[in-house]
């Protein structure tokens, strides 16, 4: 289920190798001390910085890479931030903690998706109870927006094949009645695929390949950087 908007980059490291479920657990502990960490004194968010380039390092992701993917959200915290220096201090100090933590979280991920195929993320998200329905959610809207936008692709390239010198008003009404149609024909389709699952016994639960058992060195390695990262945002906040 690699897709058109899949952010995986195919390379040999140590982070891609490693367990996915480690690497969640190494996210959630560094997004919720990214969360709790301060801003004034500046060492644990520099910390975590360093932690964020210990990623990069070892899953060999390029800082420019991760430069160009995470633009729109440094666009995003930039407008604030510079909004915030003609207010008064309580403003910037607020700005500031807004756009370094904005920026934690989504490189974070960024470095995630960069080194973990989205069909394992979803996989194993889809292994835990609680996120077991979310997970089912998000693997139907990325198969369904995958269509789509291989729709959109083809109907693009025949728009440039048989209509090179077309405006582009014309261009965006036939992509989007392609759309349409395409939405059309797919809730049509679905309904009677479910209806013939039901009459063949489907109870709703999707089939799942047999877990493997993760490896205890990755499992470590997950959770000592997530306390680690607790540990230098903790220290920060509560001293």
């Amino acid at each position: 289920m690699i897709g058109h908007f899949d952010l995986y980059m195919r390379r040999e490291s140590a982070l891609h190798r490693m367990d996915e479920r480690a690497k969640i657990i190494a996210l959630v502990g560094f997004v919720l001390a990214a969360l709790i960490a301060p801003t004034r004194p500046v060492w644990p968010a520099c910390t975590l910085f360093g932690l964020l380039g210990l990623g990069l390092v070892f899953g060999r992701v390029p800082p420019l890479l991760l430069a160009r993917r995470t633009l729109l959200v440094a666009l995003f915290v930039g407008l604030p931030l510079l909004v915030s220096r003609w207010g008064g201090e309580d403003a910037r100090l607020a700005a500031e903690a807004f756009a370094v933590k904005s920026l934690l979280v989504a490189a974070a991920f960024m470095v995630l998706m960069t080194t973990t195929r989205t069909v394992d993320l979803l996989d194993a998200t889809g292994r835990l109870p609680l996120l077991r329905g979310l997970s089912a959610l998000a693997q139907f809207i990325v198969r369904g927006v995958n269509v789509l936008l291989g729709e959109v692709v083809r109907t693009y390239r025949a728009w440039a094949l048989r209509a090179p010198r077309a405006n582009l008003q014309l261009r965006v009404r036939g992509l989007a009645a392609a759309s349409v149609s395409l939405v059309g024909r797919a809730a049509a389709r679905s309904d009677r695929i479910g209806a013939a699952m039901v009459l063949r016994g489907f109870d709703g639960s999707l089939p799942q390949a047999p877990a493997r058992s993760p490896a205890a060195a990755h499992l470590a390695i997950g959770v000592a950087f997530a306390m680690l990262s607790l540990a230098a945002a903790g220290i920060g906040r509560w001293t």
